[in-house]
């Protein structure tokens, strides 16, 4: 059947003015859907983020065409997490959120894991800085939002 974006996804692309290429919506997509979907696995090993700090690995869920999912929750605080994916052992997202809301640094790379868009979201809205990147890493553009509106694009 036809998948859709999850509510916080689907209110940040509908209110982007900027272009958000057909691969970051899969992404961000897949993101939704490793989110919502419980794997039943419990956690391996508690193991720290090094760059999460407070952040400790709850699962590991390992996808099609070399796709690794994971969460990481604060301090055994399920309202606060962090998922955090990889194709082919390189980071391709990361996404803070708090109850569910996007909130927090924000992440997409492409499959090589350069990044390709970095930014902060509060309360499911864009605030400050955003990045653009092209495929090589060399920045486009930033934008500055307050309160998921654009204000200054450079």
């Amino acid at each position: 059947g036809r998948r859709s974006l999850c509510k916080s996804c689907e209110t940040m692309t509908q209110r982007s003015n900027i272009f958000i290429p057909s691969f970051l919506l899969a992404i961000c997509l897949g993101f939704c859907i490793s989110l919502h979907a419980s794997c039943g696995q419990s956690p391996t090993q508690q193991q720290q983020s090094p760059d999460e700090k407070g952040y400790v690995l709850q699962k590991t869920r390992q996808g099609t065409n070399g796709l690794t999912s994971e969460l990481w929750v604060y301090k055994n605080d399920t309202s606060r997490y962090v998922i955090k994916k990889y194709r082919n052992k390189h980071l391709i997202n990361v996404s803070h959120y708090e109850k569910g809301v996007p909130n927090g640094y924000l992440m997409m790379a492409n499959d090589q894991g350069i990044v390709l868009l970095e930014g902060n979201m509060k309360n499911g809205r864009r605030e400050g800085t955003f990045k653009s990147y092209d495929d090589n890493g060399k920045l486009l553009s930033t934008m500055t939002y307050k309160n998921d509106s654009l204000i200054n694009k450079q």
